[in-house]
């Protein structure tokens, strides 16, 4: 699957998802989203996750799916592991906005998970400096993007 986040210009920013099948999602993000969207590639690609946000959408998922309410007023049910990369996701997320590493990310992922009755992710301190470099690097390109150009990634 081809990622491509298009920084808007005169248009709006865009993450569009174009399956292997031809198939294809997208959406206009808001300006925090695109933060939130390469932390996501960067934990699911070093964790080799295939059933989180861009597992999901390659297996079929649209990105509406996420946020739109059933007709109960429910959201529709998240797989375990789309729920515990989240929850890591929104934690590093967190780490980079204030400047400063969590030195016991671990224990609080684990203690957000089982908050949530879902089993914490599987990851070393290694994989956690992987994440934090990639991430970096995703961020750099994405910040020296002129406006209207796109950054496309592949997945997985």
């Amino acid at each position: 699957m081809q990622i491509r986040l298009s920084k808007g210009s005169d248009k709006p920013t865009t993450l569009r998802c174009l399956r292997d099948d031809g198939t294809e999602t997208w959406t206009a993000l808001k300006s925090i989203t695109p933060h939130h969207d390469l932390m996501h590639y960067a934990v699911e690609t070093t964790l080799n996750y295939r059933g989180a946000f861009y597992g999901l959408i390659a297996q079929g998922w649209n990105i509406e799916d996420f946020t739109t309410r059933l007709p109960d007023g429910s959201f529709r049910a998240m797989p375990p592991e789309a729920m515990a990369a989240e929850t890591l996701v929104i934690l590093l997320q967190g780490e980079q906005v204030s400047g400063g590493e969590q030195t016991d990310l671990l224990a609080l992922v684990a203690a957000a998970c089982a908050a949530h009755h879902v089993l914490p992710p599987q990851f070393t301190p290694e994989q956690v400096t992987r994440i934090r470099e990639r991430f970096r690097g995703y961020w750099k390109q994405w910040q020296q993007l002129p406006p209207g150009e796109t950054l496309e990634l592949a997945f997985p």
